[in-house]
């Protein structure tokens, strides 16, 4: 059995940070099952304080102590990111193009036409983050980032524009046991 120490210096390769990544561990979490195919652009990683609290907040599968979760941790490749903030609210489509202009990253054009080809009902919403997902890309933006200020404030979170091209797993459990009481004990 290695102590932690020596497992971080005989690290499997997989862990390993490969030269184009950043240089930290990005952690997603999700009530539903799901491998990393069907991880959607626009999809959010932060630290693994902010998975757990993500999860405890939105887990309808609960028992008395623990949530069932799908929880991943990830190598990123983040080269060009624009900044958001965290307003408190989903990062809709609309929000996020809302987001974009505030910070001046599109022109009153851009955000004209991008918030007429995201302005959908709520179950079209992954139409709505693939045409910023285009659009980001078109610009060479590969991810958003923002402070989080809800779970595990003031740690940073990412955005990823896409995906298939970004994310490298390093560990996945599709049905995780996530200590519901300390997630939300994280999240006061």
């Amino acid at each position: 059995m290695l102590i932690f120490k020596q497992f971080l210096m005989e690290m499997p390769l997989a862990y390993k940070r490969q030269p184009d990544e950043d240089e930290k561990i990005w952690y997603h979490a999700s009530p539903h099952r799901f491998d990393i195919s069907e991880i959607r652009p626009m999809s959010h990683f932060g630290t693994s304080k902010a998975a757990r609290i993500r999860a405890a907040s939105t887990s309808t599968t609960r028992t008395s102590k623990h949530i069932k979760s799908n929880v991943m941790a990830y190598r990123l490749k983040l080269n060009k990111g624009w900044q958001i903030h965290d307003d408190g609210g989903d990062h809709s489509p609309t929000d996020i193009v809302d987001m974009l202009h505030s910070h001046h990253h599109i022109s009153d054009r851009e955000h004209q036409q991008l918030t007429s080809k995201v302005a959908l009902p709520a179950a079209e919403r992954p139409k709505g983050y693939q045409h910023i997902a285009n659009f980001l890309q078109s610009k060479g933006v590969d991810h958003l980032h923002y402070t989080n200020a809800i779970e595990d404030q003031g740690s940073k979170t990412v955005i990823v524009v896409d995906p298939k091209n970004t994310i490298r797993p390093v560990f996945q459990s599709k049905v995780a046991r996530v200590n519901f009481r300390r997630g939300m004990m994280s999240y006061s």
